[in-house]
């Protein structure tokens, strides 16, 4: 577990954690450990905070309300999105791909909202949107839920926007094995991924690998992420203006 208390700090417990300290992991945390925060943003407040991992070891994000996005511990599936599989005892910053798409590029500060995949703990992924509306992603495939060429055990991918996804995201989920998103005047919301027992919501209980972003689904309105515009009818009271009178004399 994490935790951020209202004072802009953060909490760990439970098995295999890390302190960002540059310790080692910590097996157990019987109770509540205080982590060191990423180097740099020392007076900026915390808007986002998350966890995936595999095998047990976890992976930490934290994002900044100034975009600034970190993550901590277990890389092993390139979950980080530092493009290594380094696990990390300190925070270090995602990127995003150079020019060529071929090697990491600028680091990630101008992120609007972090997903971590949080259900499974053999499958460490991790969707955001960035300030363009635009969603990169990384990490496990694992049933195509990040829309993904490849599904497998041993191909893990940097940052990178799928060749499905659109721009004007307002707020993505990553599942156990599946993306779902809201975007901007589409009124149902997108699936990506494995869908089974009807997970996608479109009256279809059979099993099915979406391998690119569908729209194929229902429409459900997020609170806080309309996606459609909203028209309102009847009477509008406007507020009395002030009226200003000029008179020329001659």
């Amino acid at each position: 577990m994490v935790a951020l208390r209202n004072d802009n700090t953060l909490y760990t417990w439970g098995f295999n954690v890390w302190l960002g300290n540059g310790t080692a992991i910590t097996f157990s945390a019987p109770k509540a450990v205080q982590m060191t925060l990423p180097a740099g943003e020392t007076g900026n407040t915390i808007k986002m905070i998350g966890l995936t991992g595999t095998s047990n070891f976890a992976t930490y994000f934290v994002l900044y309300e100034n975009g600034h996005l970190y993550g901590l511990g277990n890389n092993a599936q390139r979950q980080i999105g530092d493009w290594t599989v380094t696990n990390r005892n300190t925070w270090v910053q995602p990127r995003y791909p150079n020019a060529a798409g071929t090697a990491a590029g600028a680091v990630m500060n101008d992120i609007l909202w972090v997903s971590p995949q949080e259900h499974n703990n053999g499958v460490g992924a991790t969707n955001v949107i960035n300030s363009a509306y635009q969603v990169y992603n990384w990490g496990s495939n694992s049933g195509y839920m990040l829309g993904r060429p490849v599904d497998d055990n041993v191909t893990y991918y940097n940052p990178g926007i799928p060749a499905s996804f659109a721009p004007k995201v307002l707020a993505v989920e990553t599942g156990g094995h599946t993306t779902m998103l809201a975007q901007a005047c589409t009124q149902n919301y997108g699936y990506v991924g494995h869908r089974v027992q009807g997970s996608m919501g479109n009256g279809d209980a059979s099993e099915v690998w979406e391998t690119a972003l569908t729209f194929a689904t229902a429409g459900v309105q997020i609170c806080g992420a309309t996606t459609v515009p909203q028209i309102l009818t009847g009477a509008v009271v406007l507020p009395a203006l002030p009226v200003v009178i000029a008179m020329v004399v001659r």
